[in-house]
């Protein structure tokens, strides 16, 4: 038995739900973490997607807010950390993470992993002290309402091509001004 499965709610043969819960019903004593994927995105189905055992429930598309919230909330951190004296980078990617408990019955942890989670590190490690940088895909997403620059393209480890960073420009909001 896998580890892990990434299961759709929608299915052609059966729902997510019901295969979850003839999974549990045909395997009681594996412990068999499942992850729905899915672009049902609505209260409804979340809670009804923790209900059968499952351990995690991701969502697509992406939530422009939340693109925008996290540039925002990095320009914070980073302004604060300023007043304790402090310059942190900070690297950020928009994009599908697997997120959940990994590991196994000895020893689990919750953490992170894919490729957005790479390209956040590398920006992170490339960002100067004070200063975030953040990917193409974060900057398609926040570029109507976050003041950005490009920041030229860098080559990332595990990566065929070089990708496009841009940061908030300096000296102003992180906001656009509406018009």
């Amino acid at each position: 038995m896998p580890d892990l499965i990434l299961m759709d709610i929608n299915m052609p043969r059966m729902g997510g739900f019901e295969g979850c819960q003839e999974l549990k019903k045909c395997h009681p004593n594996n412990d068999i973490s499942i992850v729905f994927l899915t672009g049902q995105n609505n209260m409804k189905s979340i809670i009804h997607g923790f209900e059968p055992g499952d351990r995690d429930y991701l969502t697509k598309p992406f939530n422009i807010e939340d693109a925008i919230q996290c540039v925002k909330m990095a320009q914070e951190m980073i302004f604060r950390t300023k007043i304790m004296g402090l310059d942190i980078p900070i690297g950020i990617s928009t994009g599908e993470c697997t997120v959940g408990n990994f590991g196994s019955f000895d020893r689990t942890d919750y953490t992170i992993t894919d490729k957005e989670v790479n390209v956040a590190f590398r920006l992170e490690g490339l960002a100067a002290r004070g200063r975030f940088l953040f990917s193409e895909s974060t900057y398609q997403l926040v570029k109507d309402e976050v003041a950005c620059q490009s920041h030229g393209t860098i080559q990332v480890k595990g990566f065929e091509s070089s990708l496009m960073t841009y940061w908030v420009k300096s000296g102003g909001s992180t906001v656009v001004p509406n018009s």
